[in-house]
C-alpha cells in the first residue's frame, strides 16, 4: 500500500530515489513491515496516509520550490498528507544511514548514485520502479534520459528517478590569463606549463577545496575516464567483477598527486569546502577552479 503510494509522489516529482516503509497512515488497514501489504488504492478507499520527504536542498529558493509542487499534489489528493524535510548537502549523507537502517525510513528521499544508493538497494529498502517506467509501452521511460537512469539500476532493475544531471568542467579567470598573455590548455603538458607560468607569477592556479573527499573524487574519476577504456571501467566500477588492474588508474593518480605536489593548488585544501573554493576563485585569489553544473531534466 504505501510503497504504491510513494510511486505516485515519485511520479509527480521525479527524485533521485524513491523509497518506502516508514511512513504512517491513519487507517486501520496497516501494511506489513516490508511495505508490501495487498490493500485497495487510497485514491478509492479515502484512506488518510501520511509520507515524509527528504531532500537536499534548504536553500529558501529550492525549499519554496518543492512546497509548491507538494502542495499542488497534495491539493489533487485530500486524502494524503506530506511532511517535508530539508537538509544540507552533507548532513543528509548521515542522517540517511541511519534513518535506512531504522523503522523511520523517508518514503521519497533524494541519494547519490553509485555505490551509496546501492547499498540500500541491496538492503531491500527501495522500491524497484522498474514495472512502473515500462507499463504504457515505456511512457514514463521515455521521457528521461537513460544515462540518468543507470545509475540508479541493479540487476536490470530501476531503483531511482533522476531529478537533474551534473557536467563537470573549469573555468577561469579571463583577466589573470590576458595578464600574463595565456590561452586555453589543449593538452595535459600545455596545462603543467600554464599551472607553473602562474604560480611563478605569485598567482595560486586551482581553487581546490577537500574537506569533503567527494571533491578529489571528482578529479581522479575525470581523470579515469580519460585514461581507462570505458568497457574496463563499467566492470570494475562493479563490486563483483571489479579488478582495477589497468595501469590508466595509476596514471590518473599520479596526475592528480602532480598537481598537489607541485603546489597548484591553494594552501590547505583539506581544511576548506569545495564552496569554500568557488569563493575564493569568485574574488580572484585563484585563477581557476572545477565547477558542476546543474541540468534538470
Amino acid at each position: 500500500m504505501k510503497k504504491l503510494i510513494c510511486l505516485l509522489l515519485a511520479l509527480t516529482m521525479t527524485l533521485g530515489l524513491a523509497a518506502c516503509g516508514g511512513s504512517t497512515a491513519s487507517s486501520s488497514a496497516a501494511p506489513s513491515s516490508s511495505g508490501d501489504a495487498a490493500a485497495p488504492s487510497s485514491e478509492t478507499s479515502g484512506e488518510q496516509i501520511t509520507l515524509k520527504f527528504l531532500h537536499k536542498w534548504p536553500q529558501p529558493e529550492n525549499v519554496a520550490y518543492f512546497d509548491e509542487i507538494v502542495a499542488a499534489y497534495m491539493e489533487e489528493h485530500p486524502n494524503i498528507t506530506i511532511v517535508s524535510e530539508a537538509v544540507a548537502d552533507e548532513p543528509i549523507k548521515d542522517k540517511l544511514r541511519v534513518m535506512m537502517g531504522s523503522d523511520d525510513r523517508p518514503d521519497v528521499f533524494f541519494s547519490w548514485s553509485g555505490e551509496f544508493a546501492r547499498k540500500f538497494i541491496a538492503a531491500g529498502a527501495v522500491m524497484d520502479l522498474t514495472e512502473a517506467l515500462d507499463a504504457d509501452n515505456g511512457a514514463w521511460r521515455s521521457t528521461l534520459m537513460e544515462a540518468g537512469l543507470e545509475p540508479f539500476s541493479s540487476d536490470g532493475k530501476n531503483y531511482g528517478i533522476p531529478l537533474r544531471l551534473n557536467g563537470k568542467f573549469f573555468v577561469y579567470n579571463q583577466e589573470i590569463f590576458d595578464q600574463y598573455g595565456l590561452t586555453a590548455p589543449t593538452t595535459w603538458d600545455e596545462f603543467l606549463t600554464l599551472c607553473e607560468t602562474l604560480k611563478s607569477n605569485g598567482v595560486t592556479p586551482l581553487a581546490f577545496g577537500d574537506q569533503y573527499p567527494w571533491a578529489a573524487c571528482h578529479y581522479i574519476t575525470g581523470l579515469n575516464q580519460k585514461l581507462v577504456p570505458q568497457d574496463v571501467r563499467m566492470k570494475d566500477y562493479e563490486k563483483t567483477t571489479g579488478e582495477f588492474t589497468d595501469p590508466g588508474y595509476v596514471t590518473a593518480l599520479d596526475m592528480f598527486n602532480e598537481l598537489n605536489t607541485k603546489g597548484y593548488f591553494n594552501e590547505f585544501p583539506n581544511s576548506i569546502s569545495h564552496d569554500m573554493a568557488h569563493q575564493n576563485f569568485a574574488m580572484g585569489q585563484c585563477c581557476a577552479t572545477r565547477f558542476m553544473r546543474n541540468a534538470d531534466i
